[in-house]
């Protein structure tokens, strides 16, 4: 039978926080304009407490922003590494930077896959955690199509170099005489389906 006993260890760090009055007054720190609309853009669609309209005033409610014209969600910093960390397998996380046992400021790390990036050295860790958000957004991330980006690229026509299009046409003729051809049987009609000019302005040929 293993007896179990609790231990109360000294801790004058310990002592010192449970007689002090607790700061309770904590709010996430916001993305800035700048980095909020650099999410959208990537993708960011995550439902938000607050978001920039239209004037980029920040607005207070329970919304998915980002799917609304104009608006753009305002994620906590928070958030946002969690969103680029699902999705894209980067960390980012700030620490304090000490130079020979002095306190230097706050120091933001970037963990991706095969390399550490790390940035300069800021006087808060919001400022830090901002600043990485931003590297990583701009210089990292690759933008993802919204559904209807990806629909529009999908019907937008391909564009064809003047050797393919020329090949093209001469396919068209060939498949028009052999389809007059094989209708009429009149071999002088299909040749001028052969004959017939190229598009306008095609190889200099005017109107």
């Amino acid at each position: 039978m293993v007896r179990r006993t609790q231990v109360e260890c000294y801790n004058p760090v310990l002592i010192t926080q449970k007689n002090k009055s607790m700061i309770n007054d904590i709010k996430g720190s916001l993305c800035s304009f700048e980095l909020s609309e650099l999410l959208k853009q990537k993708g960011f669609r995550c439902l938000t407490l607050t978001a920039y309209d239209t004037n980029k005033n920040l607005m207070t409610n329970n919304i998915q922003a980002n799917n609304w014209t104009g608006w753009i969600s305002a994620p906590t910093h928070d958030l946002a590494k969690e969103w680029i960390r699902v999705n894209f397998n980067i960390w980012i996380y700030v620490k304090k930077k000490w130079d020979d046992g002095n306190f230097v400021g706050y120091e933001s790390i970037i963990e991706l896959s095969d390399e550490v990036k790390k940035c300069s050295v800021f006087e808060s860790p919001e400022q830090a955690t901002e600043e990485a958000l931003l590297f990583t957004t701009k210089n990292l991330l690759i933008k993802s199509e919204s559904p209807v980006e990806s629909s529009i690229k999908n019907i937008a026509p391909k564009l064809f170099t003047e050797e393919e299009v020329s090949k093209l046409l001469t396919t068209q003729k060939g498949n028009c005489y052999v389809a007059i051809l094989s209708k009429t049987k009149d071999q002088e009609l299909a040749k001028v389906a052969v004959m017939a000019p190229d598009p306008w302005n095609w190889n200099g040929r005017e109107k």
